[in-house]
């Protein structure tokens, strides 16, 4: 289902709405670039921001796409580091390259650009670890 959302309504529900919804869901709905609703929102990238759009697209935007375990976000000085746990390779797998740290670099890369697209470029100097422990 979709609908509009106007001008009057965009100020107040926008926050609610990301969290709810996810940014790649808003941007669809408003006609609106991610970039374009952050700056509405009056997002300016503080560690607080980072972690709030991080958390709203890993659990919106990217859980739908890839399988994960869990995530955790450990706050730093200026951003953030992001560790995601996978489930383990089969275990004729383990230890080849393409089935084990093939995957988690496939995962760390697509979590990075999701993150730096749907953030609005504001989500930068993060550092992303990948385990495949199958910790589920």
């Amino acid at each position: 289902m979709k609908y509009i959302i106007t001008e009057s309504q965009s100020n107040k529900n926008l926050k609610p709405l990301l969290k709810k919804l996810g940014m790649k869901t808003l941007c669809e709905m408003t006609s609106r670039t991610p970039k374009e609703i952050i700056n509405e929102m009056g997002i300016k990238g503080t560690k607080e921001d980072i972690i709030f759009l991080t958390k709203t697209i890993f659990e919106n935007d990217i859980s739908p796409v890839l399988t994960y375990c869990k995530y955790v976000i450990i706050p730093t000085q200026y951003s953030m580091d992001l560790v995601v746990y996978i489930p383990k390779p089969a275990p004729e797998n383990v230890g080849r390259y393409m089935f084990d740290q093939g995957t988690r670099n496939v995962y760390r890369d697509a979590i990075s650009e999701a993150l730096y697209k749907f953030g609005g470029g504001i989500i930068r100097g993060h550092n992303i670890e990948v385990h495949n422990t199958g910790d589920c």
